[in-house]
């Protein structure tokens, strides 16, 4: 596989969203089997899954009786105590993600009066929030490579509004992008995305920059980057605010 630099740069939002934002974000180091956690809440990477199929415990999702808050359980009814108190903690930190509102809109051309955050009062009220995502050490980060597209994010906001209402409120799919906000950045962080020019698969890679909005459309084919574990950095966790948004009219509704 070959890299350019050209591509390289590709990844990087325009010059607008490139602020200096470290929010004083809360978080606990936790455990668990894959080492990874985040807050509030993800899609429905699980979709064909029964959730009354669970095991009591299983790899997949820890404890079945905690699975309402994870990935499309959270749309089964079992999961409706824990989805409010999720989002209720959630709008807590809004006023901590003022600055990332603010260079989204800058990202955007827009004011932060047109940033619309999962969460927010109007009719998003259910519609999760930007996302604090937790990476502890582990040697599994030191060798995966989870190639894949944000594409199902797309699908997360038509199934939430509804394909009428997606129409009516004119949102372009076409706009659909991820952003990335590093708040820890661990040795050798960052991203891996990949394209074919003339038939034949590159490599590329984006080192992060902590507290720098980091911006790709959401069909770019992509992994994060391995990193190495290190026994004197254990307690050294990657930290990112995650995020997918998209244009609805003059509109743009930020989400996970």
């Amino acid at each position: 596989m070959r890299r350019t630099r050209a591509q390289l740069r590709a990844c990087t939002p325009p010059r607008p969203a490139e602020r200096r934002l470290v929010p004083d974000l809360s978080w606990r180091p936790l455990a668990g089997a894959l080492a990874y956690f985040h807050f509030p809440w993800s899609a429905n990477f699980d979709k064909g899954d029964d959730p009354a199929e669970a095991p009591l415990w299983s790899f997949s999702y820890g404890l079945r009786f905690l699975m309402g808050h994870e990935s499309h359980h959270a749309t089964h009814p079992q999961g409706a105590e824990r989805r409010a108190a999720v989002a209720r903690e959630a709008k807590r930190l809004f006023p901590l993600f003022a600055p990332l509102r603010r260079a989204l809109a800058a990202h955007f051309n827009t004011t932060a009066d047109r940033v619309i955050f999962g969460g927010d009062d109007g009719g998003w009220e259910r519609l999760g929030a930007p996302s604090v995502q937790v990476y502890l050490p582990n040697m599994l980060w030191h060798t995966v490579h989870n190639r894949h597209t944000d594409a199902v994010y797309v699908r997360h906001l038509r199934r939430y509004l509804g394909g009428q209402r997606f129409d009516e409120l004119r949102c372009s799919a076409a706009t659909a992008t991820s952003f990335l906000l590093p708040l820890v950045a661990p040795a050798g962080a960052g991203l891996l995305y990949y394209d074919a020019p003339r038939g034949q698969i590159s490599e590329n890679e984006h080192r992060y920059t902590v507290g720098t909005l980091h911006a790709f459309a959401v069909w770019t084919p992509h992994s994060i980057r391995p990193w190495p574990y290190r026994e004197w950095a254990a307690g050294e966790a990657r930290v990112t605010v995650q995020t997918f948004g998209i244009r609805c009219g003059e509109w743009w509704v930020m989400y996970h």
